[in-house]
């Protein structure tokens, strides 16, 4: 009778224990927090959209004949397909970041799963030791051995019980098993997809740096074609003539609309990467054209994608785009005072932005009536342009 009780006590600790394991396992294992993967989805779709329209803007450019006139509008049409493949650099960098972020919980989730399949086989480890311990008596001879029929259901209850834990144990295995392949795949799967979207990422670099080349060549190769060149100049001094008209008028609305913006009411020199001026404010004779050409602030050449800064404090009043001078940015600074910085190879900021001097406000480029990389720079006071270089020192001339 005692042999009896002490087995029935070894038997209900066993299981006390086994049915206590997956309780401490839920315990000690970390949740992971789901990382949605349809931004990802959404970035995908936005790619797919960006390069359809690269594709028609290609082909566009492609139909262009060799007609001169033509030129100034193919160079906006290769300015805008220079700006999708930004926006598809872009879209990478996001996917990239959404990726390794995948790459980080789908990493967790294997450790845990891993974690997992190592706590099953140890409770299938202590179940063996146990059967050792105790001896391998089958079931049969334990309930043949009963003293009452009283003691045969309380055997045939443990009995029970431990066929259900063994189950149990080896269901709990086989699907920890199946967790860590199928952990593992994920990683693998979002592993590789990272590099994929890092090799797109070096191809759209590199993609970018033959149009950016493509888009400043264009003009430069028509500076001894006298005829194209003039044609080009009168289009876009056309282009200025409507641009500074609306400019103006922006202006008037914008004194008449804002009269509380803050400044420090002193200018800075718009870059930290160069103190050239490669053309002045004023008018000028132009060599090839053989007239006098007016130049409607100051230019500093730059070398591309370096910091164009905020020469004042102050609200943006635009940020867009124009076939003349590219991406430009104007800024209020208050009291009828305004900048303006065009032929960007991209704006950092948007309109109604505050900005402190100082602050990078976009990127040099070449985009627009441009020939190579530099900061276009003017100054207004009271509804007009003035010089600039009257509020600086600190540059050298070099037009």
């Amino acid at each position: 009778m005692q042999k009896r009780k002490i087995w029935i006590n070894v038997m209900a600790i066993f299981l006390a224990v086994a049915m206590l394991i997956p309780i401490i396992i839920s315990i000690v294992q970390t949740t992971v927090g789901a990382v949605t993967l349809d931004e990802i989805e959404a970035l995908e779709a936005e790619a797919s959209q960006i390069a359809s329209k690269k594709e028609e803007l290609q082909a566009q450019i492609d139909s262009f004949s060799e007609e001169q006139s033509n030129l100034l509008y193919k160079k906006m049409l290769i300015d805008e397909n220079l700006e999708l493949t930004k926006q598809e650099i872009s879209n990478l960098t996001e996917q990239i970041i959404y990726l390794e972020q995948d790459i980080e919980q789908k990493q967790k989730e294997y450790d845990n799963a891993a974690y997992n399949e190592k706590q099953q086989m140890d409770r299938l480890e202590a179940r063996v030791r146990s059967m050792e311990k105790y001896g391998t008596t089958s079931y049969l001879e334990i309930l043949f051995s009963s003293s009452s029929f009283s003691d045969l259901l309380t055997r045939f209850d443990v009995i029970a019980a431990i066929v259900e834990s063994d189950q149990e144990i080896a269901a709990d295995l086989r699907e920890a098993k199946e967790q860590v392949a199928d952990a593992q795949a994920q990683l693998e799967l979002s592993r590789n997809s990272t590099v994929t979207v890092r090799e797109d990422m070096r191809i759209k670099q590199e993609e970018l740096e033959v149009q950016t080349a493509e888009a400043a060549n264009m003009l430069a190769e028509i500076e001894n074609n006298i005829e194209a060149i003039t044609l080009v100049y009168e289009e876009n001094d056309r282009l200025e003539a409507k641009l500074t008209a609306e400019i103006e008028e922006l202006i008037d609305q914008y004194n008449r609309e804002n009269n509380n913006i803050t400044s420090t009411g002193t200018y800075i020199w718009p870059s930290n990467s160069s103190v050239y001026v490669t053309s002045l404010f004023g008018t000028r004779w132009h060599p090839i054209l053989q007239y006098w050409r007016s130049h409607n602030g100051v230019d500093i050449g730059a070398d591309y994608y370096t910091d164009v800064l905020a020469s004042d404090s102050g609200v943006v009043v635009t940020s867009t785009y124009d076939e003349s001078y590219g991406n430009y940015v104007m800024i209020s600074h208050g009291n009828d005072r305004y900048t303006l910085y065009a032929h960007m190879d991209s704006r950092n900021v948007s309109e109604g932005d505050t900005v402190s001097q100082g602050d990078v406000i976009g990127y040099v480029g070449s985009t627009g009536m441009s020939t190579g990389p530099h900061i276009h720079f003017e100054i207004w006071e009271n509804g007009v342009r003035v010089d600039p270089l009257q509020y600086f020192s600190n540059y050298v001339d070099v037009s």
